[in-house]
């Protein structure tokens, strides 16, 4: 990996879409490199989550950008599902791919609106704050279970998820006060580490099931 010179200037494309409404997710994992975005972890994927009315614009000047380093990868444009995919590829090895959407899965357009309107600066870029972030790990987790890192993020910010979920609870799919097919995940998941450890969570699950039964 060491042979592959990391070219791509990420910190110039976050400084053309600065005046859109965006925000990066899955940025604390352990393989992010500490220069980030003037550096970047090869073979890996800069999550970017913005507002609809943005999504084409963004779209449009990531494909300019990326169109740039056609004379040394091989750029490919992936658009599916409110979603584009820009992966820069060399010898069919992925350097850096850029993903872009709109939605959240699991999570209705009111989540995705509040923590966009909620987003912080940081390093010449805006993130999701720790309340919205530790949802989306949530929801990487229950979908990818082998990806530990974010098992630890949760078990880092177990006391966030708390007073978040308080703040949350009415925003999530099916006007339930907890997406019922996340907290069934999450509930039957042995390796959760919020089960029968945070009292919001089990609450959210005895008041989810309540709901249900009573529908």
């Amino acid at each position: 990996l060491n042979i592959v010179d990391k070219d791509i200037d990420i910190f110039s494309f976050l400084q053309l879409i600065k005046n859109y409404h965006y925000a990066l997710t899955k940025i604390d994992v352990p393989y992010m490199v500490k220069n980030f975005p003037h550096d970047y972890p090869l073979s890996k994927d800069l999550d970017l989550i913005c507002d609809k009315k943005d999504f084409k614009n963004i779209c449009v000047v990531a494909k300019v950008f990326a169109s740039k380093y056609k004379d040394k990868y091989f750029v490919r444009f992936l658009p599916f599902n409110n979603r584009l995919k820009i992966r820069f590829e060399l010898s069919n090895f992925l350097c850096y791919q850029i993903d872009i959407g709109s939605k959240i899965d699991g999570v209705n357009d009111l989540f995705v609106k509040n923590a966009l309107d909620r987003r912080v600066k940081r390093d010449g870029f805006f993130c999701f704050s720790e309340k919205e972030e530790i949802f989306i790990r949530i929801l990487e987790y229950v979908q990818n279970p082998q990806k530990k890192h974010h098992l630890e993020y949760i078990r880092r910010h177990k006391t966030i998820f708390k007073t978040a979920l308080n703040e949350y609870k009415y925003l999530f799919e099916n006007n339930l006060t907890f997406n019922s097919g996340l907290c069934r995940s999450l509930e039957y998941s042995t390796a959760c580490p919020l089960k029968d450890k945070c009292g919001a969570y089990t609450n959210a699950i005895k008041h989810n099931k309540a709901l249900e039964k009573n529908s």
